[in-house]
């Protein structure tokens, strides 16, 4: 089994950066223990810490700041999973000729048209799982 990170969700869906801390602690952590325990492969956006997580702050902003324990936590769980491969964007199996339909405006290769390529699950800070 293999998971997506879906990246277009990303785009500015917190209204703070403490409503990013809560999630983080409360719903990603979990998640991602349970990622990392059973070596699931989690697909992801090379450039996934560009994504903006509120309209002005990039998840590598708020991985930068310091005295802020949740992010360490966070910063510790990305280096198990984030700043390795597999990278869904180098490796993507999206068809360039092809007319892909999904609920977004974006760049392509994105999550959907790997998830629909690769026929595997995709989560998200949303959690599509």
């Amino acid at each position: 089994m293999e998971l997506i990170l879906n990246e277009l969700s990303f785009d500015g869906q917190f209204q703070t950066q403490d409503e990013f801390v809560d999630y983080v602690l409360d719903t990603l952590i979990p998640v991602l223990d349970i990622v990392i325990e059973n070596r699931i492969p989690l697909l992801k956006k090379s450039d996934i810490y560009n994504c903006k997580i509120t309209k002005e702050a990039t998840m590598q902003d708020l991985l930068m700041k310091v005295n802020e324990p949740s992010m360490s936590l966070l910063k510790s769980y990305i280096v198990n999973l984030g700043y390795c491969e597999p990278y869904g964007d180098v490796s993507s199996l999206t068809d360039p000729a092809a007319e892909y339909e999904y609920p977004a405006s974006a760049e392509e290769p994105n999550c959907f048209t790997e998830v629909i390529e690769r026929g595997i699950v995709a989560t998200a800070p949303a959690l599509w799982l």
